[in-house]
């Protein structure tokens, strides 16, 4: 508890100071001088604390300030130490077939014996069967063609031109006449030729009585083909065959035919 301080009554006297010449009495009441300073007092305990006041209002938020400069791209880092391999994976499942794949051809196998040689053939469909039709071979290569010519009953003699393209496909000169057939018989032998300007001339015996109809059958060697029996390898031997035999064993995709 703090000190309290001694109060002192003091006793005030109001009362008329003697005249001079008079003999004052000392008051014993009169006031001293003042005393040295007490000690300070202890300081007193600290009261509780107050409430605490209310939360101002929130201020306004101010404006965004500007971004600021990119600073500059730093320096790329090393490159770390490569890490230990990792555990080898489940194998996975098994893929679907892929289509057929063309491997690499192998090598050339040994030349076999040459076979026979492969007929020449045209297969047509006939009556509803496929018939082969084999070709006519020759030591030169001929060409052949067919006319038609008609006699007069007064004429014995009869001209007309051979076709122009077969005379272009033709060797010059060796267009010549195989055969010659009337359509009815005759008293005599008809003859026939190939001039020199490439006309079919039939002569015929005179005095028939009737006009003819007579079919001449003409053959022209190849132009630049007239070499009789042409030489040739074994291996040319072994294409010739193989191209001819393919429409029998079959060798890659052929054109569908119409019937």
């Amino acid at each position: 508890m703090p000190q309290r301080d001694s109060a002192r009554s003091v006793a005030l006297d109001f009362s008329v100071a003697p005249s001079s010449g008079a003999t004052a009495e000392a008051d014993p009441f009169a006031l001293g001088t003042t005393g040295p300073t007490g000690p300070t007092g202890r300081p007193g305990y600290t009261g509780p604390t107050g409430r605490p006041g209310r939360s101002g209002t929130h201020g306004h938020t101010g404006p965004t300030g500007r971004p600021g400069h990119s600073g500059p791209t730093g320096r790329p880092g090393h490159s770390g130490p490569t890490g230990r391999r990792g555990i080898t994976g489940l194998v996975g499942p098994r893929g679907p077939t892929g289509g057929p794949v063309i491997g690499h051809t192998g090598r050339t196998g040994p030349t076999g014996q040459v076979g026979k040689t492969g007929m020449k053939t045209a297969i047509l469909k006939l009556n509803g069967h496929w018939h082969g039709l084999i070709c006519i071979e020759s030591p030169v290569a001929w060409f052949l063609d067919v006319a038609r010519l008609t006699i007069a009953e007064t004429d014995s003699e009869v001209r007309a031109p051979v076709d122009p393209l077969f005379v272009r496909a033709c060797e010059p000169g060796s267009i010549r006449v195989l055969s010659t057939q009337p359509d009815a018989p005759l008293t005599g032998t008809l003859g026939a030729f190939v001039s020199d300007d490439n006309q079919v001339v039939v002569r015929c015996p005179p005095g028939q009585g009737t006009a003819l109809s007579v079919t001449v059958t003409l053959a022209g060697a190849r132009k630049g083909a007239t070499d009789r029996f042409p030489v040739y390898s074994e291996e040319q031997a072994t294409r010739n065959q193989a191209f001819w035999d393919q429409a029998v064993h079959g060798n890659g995709k052929a054109r569908r035919l119409h019937n």
